[in-house]
């Protein structure tokens, strides 16, 4: 999931959909599904993660539909616990 503006872009496996959400409660509403924010704008399933990549300094999250999602400095740390990173 992706926070744009005042929407939050949820793409899976299906296609892409717009909600109009709080990033917030549309992460609360992912609870039975295993995921992590990885930067303020992005949560991810932790089923669509496939790698993990380093680019100029930066980390990034492959996922299975090859977008990479950023991995900001906050969020890096509960990563690597847990083992994703």
């Amino acid at each position: 999931m992706t926070v744009r503006d005042h929407s939050v872009e949820v793409v899976t496996s299906e296609g892409t959909i717009t909600i109009r959400s709080r990033f917030t409660d549309a992460i609360a509403e992912m609870e039975l599904v295993s995921g992590h924010c990885a930067h303020r704008s992005h949560w991810v399933a932790d089923d669509a993660i496939v790698g993990v990549e380093r680019k100029g300094g930066m980390t990034f999250l492959r996922l299975r539909n090859n977008d990479l999602v950023p991995v900001s400095r906050k969020y890096k740390p509960m990563l690597e616990q847990d083992g994703i990173v």
